[in-house]
């Protein structure tokens, strides 16, 4: 396979943004409570439906935003953890 020379930015990749964006879920917004772990799911493969998931040391996460629903925070760009909880809003998709 030789090399080819091309302007910055102008060569060719066989990974898309779409592929980078759909790759992952994103975890944010933590919240430990006594009955197990929350967190918040970023799912870019479901159209980028935001699903409140709990998890706890014996069993699999479980979604607790039923399918069709989005869960949104109060704050979208990070967590302050010397902040209280927030409630989260649960909206029909």
């Amino acid at each position: 396979m030789s090399a080819t020379i091309a302007p910055y930015g102008s060569w060719r990749s066989p990974i898309s943004a779409e592929l980078v964006a759909k790759a992952g879920v994103w975890l944010y917004e933590p919240l430990a409570e006594a009955d197990g772990v929350y967190w918040v799911e970023l799912r870019p493969d479901e159209g980028g439906r935001n699903v409140v998931v709990r998890g706890d040391p014996f069993g699999s996460p479980v979604d607790v935003t039923p399918p069709g629903f989005n869960a949104r925070g109060g704050e979208q760009h990070g967590f302050d953890a010397a902040e209280p909880a927030r409630p989260v809003q649960i909206r029909n998709l």
